[in-house]
């Protein structure tokens, strides 16, 4: 078996040994490795992109009030529970016009 291929295989090293202690120095290395590895700081998505997924959420939300309204005129169903359900849709859409989006604001700042 040839040593020099052999993954697993120990030699003596050609080089001489690096006996500076310095822990300056291995930080500095672990540093520059860790900027390497980090991921850009710019966001995946645009703000207009989050944007627009929040208003076609917010769409959604007052398509499914409307649906609840025209059910709400029907004799035999839960008044109440449509009411409450509507209210549930009112404080999400709410949380995502004017909560939602100002956080998404302040992540472009």
């Amino acid at each position: 078996m040839n040593s020099t291929t052999n993954p697993y295989s120990t030699h003596a090293s050609n080089s001489a040994p690096n006996l500076s202690m310095d822990v300056s120095d291995q930080f500095k290395v672990h540093q520059k490795e860790e900027q390497e590895q980090k991921a850009p700081k710019t966001l995946p998505f645009t703000a207009e992109t989050f944007k627009e997924h929040l208003s076609d959420m917010y769409g959604s939300l007052i398509e499914i009030k409307k649906g609840l309204n025209r059910t709400e005129k029907e004799p035999k169903r839960d008044k109440q529970a449509i009411k409450d359900a509507s209210k549930i849709i009112d404080d999400i859409a709410q949380k995502i016009t004017m909560d939602l989006s100002n956080c998404i604001d302040k992540l472009y700042l």
